[in-house]
C-alpha cells in the first residue's frame, strides 16, 4: 500500500450515505430526487478527509447537487455536471443565498399579477399539453413567462433553446417551484411504477384546472422553498458562500482539461434500468421537450436509460471479470427477452459506465481522490455486485483502491417493478458500498 500524501482516505469519517443527520429529523427538500447520498454523508466526509482551500471538487453525475451545494457551504470550489438540464437547474437552485428568502413571496406575486395579464397564445402545440388542456397549459406557460420577464434578460424563449447555464440560482429555484407544482398537478398520471409518468391518451384526459387554483399551487410549493431557505440559514454558518460551476454535460465526455480536479465525489446512475428522462418528463415539457427528437435523443443519451443503443456494442474486457459474468448471465437467463433487450441494455450501460470512469481519471490530478457511491442490484435474481464492477473498471483504467465500507439498503430501486419482486423472494438485502481510489502521481507508480 502507498504511502498517502494528500488526503486522509484511510481515516475520514464515512457516515452512511443515506443517513439524513444525526438527529433523525428529515429536513425539507426543495425537490424530490432519489439521491445517491446525504448531506450530513457529504459535510462530514468534506471536513475529515483533508481537503485544501484550493481544491476543486467535481461530481460528474450531479443530480440535485449535493455534491456542489456542500461543497459552497464548505466554501470549496466545485463543478457539478448533469445530461438532465432539468437536474441541472435543481442543482442551480441550491446555490441561492439565504439572504432571498424574505423576497421570494413578493416576486411570486408579482409573477402571477404580470402571467394574468399577459396570457397570449402558444405557437403550436405547448408540451404541456400532453397533460393538460390547453387553457390550463397557456396559464401555466404564462407563469414561466412572468418569470423569465422579471429574472432573465432579453425576450422570452423556452429552456430547451436557452443556455442553462446563464441562468441565475434565484430563477433556477423559481423554476423548481414550477417543476414541483406540475409534478404535483399530474400525480394522477403516474402508474405503479413510480419513476414513471404516463402521459393522456385522449383529449378527455387532459387536466383542465382554474387559473387560482394554479395560482395556489404556485405559491404553496414556493413557500415551501423559501422554508427551505430559511432552514438552510439556520444550518449554515458560513460567512460567505461560494459558487458552484453547475453545467449540461457527459460524464463520457467531461469538458475539463486534463489533470484539472483534486476530488471527486459522486454516485453514478443506478443499473435498475430507471428512465430518468421519463421521470422528468413534465419538467422537460416545461423547458420546451415534447414528444419528439429532443427529448427522444436526450433520453437514448443518459446512462441507466431503458431504451437499446442503435449501434452494436462489444464487451470490452477493461469492464473486468466481475462485469463479463454479470453479463453472461443475463444472456443466459430463461426470461423472455434477456438475450436481446435486457443484455443490450446493460451493455450500453457498462460501456458508458466505463467511458465515465475513464474520463474521471483523466481529469483527476496526481494524488487527487475519488469517491464513488454505489448500490448493489438485482436482475430478476441475479445478483449485481456494481460496486466491485466499479473497482474492477477504476482499477483497469489506472485508479488505486484505498478503502471500500458497505451500508445495507432498507430500499432500493431494483425493487420498484413489482414483476421482479416474485425473483427477489429469499434473496438478500442490497447494500451501498462507499469506494475510494487514489490517483496515484507517476513517481509512485
Amino acid at each position: 500500500m502507498p504511502t498517502l500524501t494528500k488526503y486522509n482516505l484511510d481515516t475520514a469519517e464515512i457516515l452512511n450515505p443515506k443517513r439524513r443527520g444525526d438527529s433523525g429529523i428529515r429536513q425539507k427538500e426543495k425537490y424530490s430526487y432519489y439521491a445517491g447520498y446525504s448531506k450530513s454523508f457529504t459535510s462530514r466526509l468534506f471536513q475529515t478527509v483533508g481537503l485544501h482551500p484550493e481544491d476543486v471538487i467535481l461530481d460528474p453525475w450531479n443530480g440535485a447537487g449535493t455534491t456542489t451545494s456542500v461543497s459552497s457551504e464548505l466554501e470549496y470550489r466545485s463543478i457539478g455536471f448533469d445530461l438532465n438540464p432539468v437536474m441541472v437547474i435543481v442543482a442551480k437552485s441550491s446555490e441561492v443565498g439565504v439572504q432571498n428568502a424574505q423576497s421570494i413571496t413578493p416576486l411570486a406575486k408579482e409573477m402571477l399579477t404580470v402571467a394574468s395579464k399577459e396570457l397570449s397564445e402558444f405557437e403550436g402545440f405547448d408540451p404541456l399539453e400532453m397533460w393538460f388542456e390547453t387553457e390550463t397549459a397557456r396559464f401555466i406557460r404564462a407563469i414561466e413567462k412572468a418569470l423569465q420577464k422579471i429574472l432573465l434578460p432579453n425576450d422570452y424563449r423556452m429552456l430547451k433553446v436557452r443556455p442553462i447555464e446563464d441562468i441565475s440560482a434565484l430563477a433556477a429555484l423559481f423554476y423548481v417551484a414550477i417543476f414541483n407544482m406540475v409534478r404535483s398537478l399530474v400525480s394522477s398520471f403516474r402508474g405503479s411504477n413510480p419513476t414513471w409518468i404516463k402521459m393522456a391518451r385522449t383529449s378527455e384526459e387532459r387536466l383542465r384546472i382554474p387559473n387560482e387554483v394554479v395560482s395556489q399551487q404556485f405559491l404553496f410549493h414556493l413557500q415551501g422553498l423559501e422554508g427551505y431557505l430559511r432552514q438552510k440559514g439556520d444550518h449554515c454558518s458560513v460567512s460567505k458562500e461560494i459558487s458552484s460551476r453547475i453545467e449540461v454535460a457527459s460524464s463520457t465526455k467531461l469538458p475539463l482539461e486534463d489533470s484539472s480536479v483534486d476530488f471527486v465525489l459522486t454516485s453514478p446512475p443506478y443499473c435498475t434500468r430507471i428512465d430518468y428522462a421519463v421521470k422528468t418528463r413534465v419538467e422537460l415539457a416545461l423547458l420546451g421537450y415534447g414528444d419528439d427528437d429532443s427529448f427522444k435523443t436526450l433520453r437514448q443519451s443518459l446512462i441507466g436509460t431503458a431504451t437499446v443503443p442503435k449501434t452494436k456494442i462489444d464487451v470490452d474486457s477493461r469492464w473486468g471479470v466481475e462485469c463479463g459474468k454479470f453479463l453472461d448471465k443475463v444472456y443466459s437467463h430463461q426470461s423472455k427477452a434477456s438475450k436481446t433487450y435486457y443484455y443490450s441494455n446493460h451493455l450500453q450501460y457498462f460501456k458508458a459506465m466505463s467511458d465515465s470512469i475513464g474520463e474521471i481519471k483523466r481529469v483527476t490530478r496526481e494524488e487527487g481522490s475519488c469517491v464513488f457511491v454505489v448500490q448493489t442490484s438485482y436482475y430478476k435474481e441475479v445478483f449485481n455486485d456494481l460496486p466491485k464492477i466499479i473497482i474492477e473498471m477504476a482499477e483497469n483504467s489506472g485508479l488505486t483502491l484505498r478503502r471500500k465500507e458497505d451500508f445495507l439498503v432498507d430500499q432500493d430501486m431494483s425493487r420498484v417493478n413489482r414483476g421482479t419482486r416474485t425473483y427477489r423472494l429469499g434473496m438478500a438485502r442490497n447494500y451501498e458500498s462507499v469506494v475510494v481510489f487514489e490517483k496515484l502521481s507517476s513517481r509512485c507508480m
